[in-house]
Order: C-alpha cells, then sequence, then structure tokens
C-alpha cells in the first residue's frame, strides 16, 4: 500500500487560499479518477476539485467554511499497487436440498442507532400519535411494523391517551453555518451597516441677523 497527498491546487490567478463548501467524498470512500472530491470558493469563483487518481481517501483536510492555502495538504489517498489475483476455478457440487421448516413469526425489536421498518402511512400515524417507532416491536419480515404492531403498542403503553394523542417534540431552531456565498453576502450586508449613516436630520437656521 502507497499513500498520495493531494495539495489544493491554484484555482485562481493571485488567489492565496480556498474556502471550503462542500466534500463530495467521506473517508474510507473509493473514488475514480476525475471524481468530483470538493467545492471550493475563492473572491471570484466557485470551482470543483476532481480527483487525479483513483484510490481510497484516508484523511481529509479542511471542514467547510475553513480556509485552505494553495499548496497546501488536501486529500491524502491510499493507492493498491498489488495486482489482484485470479483464483482458479472450482468445482461446484450440488447444494443439499435444504429440509422444509415451519415458518413462525419473529419478533424483533429496533436496536437504538438502526432506522425502524415501517410504510410511510405508519410513520405518519406514529408521528402523530407521538410514538418511537424505535420502541414498537415489530412482527413483520425482518422486523417490520404494521399497524397491528403499532396498535399493540398503543394499548400496552401507559403514557397513551385516546382522546388526545400526543405530539412528538418539535424543535423550529436549526443552527446554520454561514460559508460560502452567504457568508460574503452577510460580511457585505454588516460592513453597509457599520459604514453608512441609519438615518438624516436636517434643520434649518435663520442667519439673518448675523449677517
Amino acid at each position: 500500500m502507497t499513500h498520495y497527498v493531494f495539495k489544493l491546487p491554484d484555482v485562481g490567478e493571485g488567489m492565496a487560499e480556498a474556502e471550503v463548501i462542500a466534500w463530495h467524498v467521506a473517508v474510507g470512500d473509493k473514488v475514480l479518477e476525475d471524481q468530483n472530491l470538493v467545492d471550493v470558493m475563492t473572491d471570484k469563483a466557485t470551482v470543483e476539485i476532481t480527483s487525479p487518481i483513483s484510490g481510497v481517501v484516508v484523511s481529509l483536510n479542511g471542514q467547510p467554511g475553513e480556509m485552505v492555502a494553495i499548496g497546501a495538504p488536501l486529500v491524502e489517498f491510499e493507492l493498491d499497487s498489488v495486482e489482484p489475483t485470479i483464483a482458479a476455478p472450482q468445482r461446484s457440487e450440488p447444494a443439499p436440498t435444504p429440509s422444509a421448516t415451519p415458518v413462525t413469526t419473529r419478533e424483533t425489536r429496533v436496536t437504538a442507532g438502526e432506522r425502524a421498518l415501517a410504510s410511510p402511512a405508519i410513520r405518519k400515524r406514529a408521528q402523530d400519535m407521538g410514538v418511537d417507532l424505535q420502541s414498537v416491536t415489530g412482527t413483520g419480515p425482518d422486523g417490520r411494523i404494521s399497524h397491528a404492531d403499532l396498535d399493540r403498542y398503543l394499548a400496552s403503553s401507559r403514557n397513551h391517551t385516546a382522546d388526545r394523542p400526543q405530539q412528538a417534540p418539535r424543535n423550529d431552531i436549526e443552527e446554520v453555518k454561514l460559508i460560502g456565498l452567504r457568508r460574503r453576502i452577510a460580511d457585505k450586508m454588516q460592513e453597509s451597516k457599520r459604514r453608512i449613516p441609519h438615518f438624516s436630520y436636517v434643520e434649518e437656521i435663520d442667519m439673518t441677523e448675523l449677517e
């Protein structure tokens, strides 16, 4: 295994650095030559940086909103220099016929971090009722949750009220980091706010007696 460090190329005449806008790859991804890696922005334009080689991404330099100097390490790749070996064909033998087994219904509960298997209608119903589907035991294939499973959970839940369904907690506040063009616009607006007068005041004075 060999490593290759790809440095940020010169994306514009006279530019000393560029701002990282968005990554299109992550650590561990296999990329191909000329595949889009990242979008960077200078004072003149937004540029797409493509991969010069094929390999596996080992590390990324710079988070969205951070500045990276021209010529600084941008992406580190791992190159596979070993040629793949072709295995000799093996003689196939017929697989034994499996014996029939009775079909049983398996109840599966979704563990933390996994996405519960359910149809959009069940998800909408659970959201309206304020139910976390990860707490519902699914009896369908691969633990899929059915309407009957949801009804069974609601019937056994002490917090459920038939006349007044609970509302799922909502948080409408989302913090979004200003990067790229939005940050440029915000900087210009703040500069205008500081430098341009907020209001004008005019008063007329009779200076006749001073002549």
